[in-house]
């Protein structure tokens, strides 16, 4: 009983379908959460604030102050910025700014859970490669 009892509460085999509905249907699937480094000697980029979205493409969705364009900029670079490793790559010695972003999900069916920064150049460029993304 205990069993099923989570699983009628669930909506039975709804939930489970709901759940593998909206990871089939929806292209991308994320959660955005921005904050800053704390070093109080960098200033933020205008307009930045520390919080979280949520943002789904394929249909458009989400709470993401700009949906549209944080999913044209998705389909256009793919699942590389989000999963591209640059502790490996000689990178300039450089700073952009204390923002911060952790992004999970997924991006065409590639799991997300990465770390972008602007703690030097490679790390700038991937933040800046999907900005509409991380500080629309």
């Amino acid at each position: 009983e205990s069993t099923e009892a989570p699983e009628n509460e669930g909506g039975d085999d709804t939930d489970d379908e709901a759940d593998g509905e909206a990871s089939g249907d929806a292209e991308v699937e994320l959660t955005i959460e921005r904050s800053l480094s704390g070093d109080d000697s960098l200033d933020p980029a205008e307009g930045f604030e520390e919080g979280t979205y949520t943002l789904t493409c394929g249909p458009e969705g989400g709470d993401h102050p700009d949906a549209e364009a944080a999913c044209a900029q998705i389909e256009e670079a793919g699942e590389e910025p989000f999963t591209l490793d640059t502790s490996d790559m000689a990178c300039t010695m450089q700073i952009g700014g204390p923002e911060e972003a952790h992004v999970t999900g997924q991006v065409h069916g590639t799991e997300i859970d990465t770390e972008f920064n602007q703690r030097n150049g490679c790390e700038i460029e991937r933040f800046e490669e999907l900005d509409a993304v991380l500080n629309p």
